[in-house]
């Protein structure tokens, strides 16, 4: 490994895998490059009520009417439904609903 890190340190800056296979060979190690073969079809390891409460807590883009972002929040306040005496922008809205987005 410490040879690997002295190739490396030799070329400077590594831009993409190539220079890193590169500098791994120059190191006296085997590196082993991977193609779309190598892999297998994973299954989800998450359940699928889980992965359903995921969905239902996401708004549809479509279905937003009015969105609120505030600066230095990672909360996204919207509605969904036009009405005349609610505005997503106050407080006080009844309709609104707040996510978070992170």
């Amino acid at each position: 490994m410490v040879g690997l890190k002295k190739q490396i340190r030799k070329l400077g800056k590594l831009f993409d895998f190539e220079d890193f296979v590169e500098a791994t060979k120059a190191a006296n190690c085997e590196p082993v490059e991977m193609s779309f073969s190598d892999s297998r079809n994973w299954t989800s390891g998450i359940s699928q009520y889980a992965l359903k409460q995921l969905v239902e807590q996401r708004p549809n883009l479509i279905k937003i009417v009015c969105a609120k972002f505030c600066k230095y929040s990672n909360e996204l306040i919207y509605e969904t439904a036009f009405d005349q005496t609610a505005n997503c922008y106050s407080s006080k809205s009844q309709l609104a609903t707040s996510i978070s987005l992170l």
